[in-house]
């Protein structure tokens, strides 16, 4: 667990719960602290603090930050890339980041979840796996000793940036949905997640070419369509 302490962080939090509340609420909050941007960073990590910025994506307003951002990531990623994901289901262009990505000879690796709470979602996701192997990604299925989702939206570059929030490694995420995500640039935070994903790799399979052709009939390709816009 990560504990954020910043003035403008926390105002920025506030002002973003606020307006996603009154999006869907009769009952509306009225405005405290306005934050100026769409994108906040944290005070100056000598002061003792850890450095991290913090994106919100509204599509109504015209606010789209995560496509850059996630495409950021990519870009700066030199040897290795995790995403932990209970569905990523990648349009094709999203595809060709990854498979540029691994030509440059980073490692790509993508975590799923085995137990699921949709099936069109799983199935969706399921049937993006052979191209995104063929792209260069090694992909593991996570099973949850407890039969519970693995609902961890995770991106982890170098073992050093760690984007954490709300957005999935998919098309609605990028282009359609409100989002909200943290990416820390911290030792400490990168530790936890790394010991995290340690974890969660003792439970987890690797997928092969064979099993991933087994997804790809025209009852998945029919579920990954639907995906690209209700996932």
């Amino acid at each position: 667990m990560v504990e954020i302490r910043s003035r403008q962080a926390g105002a920025w939090f506030s002002e973003t719960f606020r307006k996603i509340w009154n999006e869907w609420s009769a009952d509306p909050i009225r405005p405290a602290v306005r934050p100026d941007a769409d994108i906040v960073s944290s005070e100056a990590p000598e002061h003792g603090g850890i450095r991290f910025w913090a994106a919100e994506q509204m599509v109504a307003r015209g606010q789209r930050v995560i496509e850059p951002l996630i495409k950021g990531l990519f870009d700066a990623a030199e040897h290795e890339i995790w995403m932990v994901q209970a569905y990523s289901i990648p349009s094709e262009a999203m595809i060709d980041w990854v498979r540029r990505t691994a030509a440059r000879g980073v490692r790509v690796h993508l975590v799923l979840s085995e137990d699921h709470s949709s099936s069109m979602l799983d199935k969706g996701a399921r049937y993006a796996v052979l191209p995104l192997l063929q792209a260069g990604v090694k992909i593991y299925i996570y099973k949850s000793p407890g039969n519970a989702l693995l609902h961890y939206k995770l991106f982890f570059v170098d073992g050093r940036l760690a984007a954490l929030g709300s957005t999935n490694f998919n098309y609605r995420s990028l282009k359609l949905s409100n989002e909200i995500a943290v990416v820390f640039d911290d030792p400490a935070t990168a530790g936890i997640v790394r010991e995290n994903l340690a974890e969660l790799l003792r439970y987890c399979r690797e997928v092969s070419i064979e099993e991933a052709r087994t997804w790809r009939s025209l009852d998945y390709r029919l579920n990954y369509i639907l995906s690209q816009i209700g996932g």
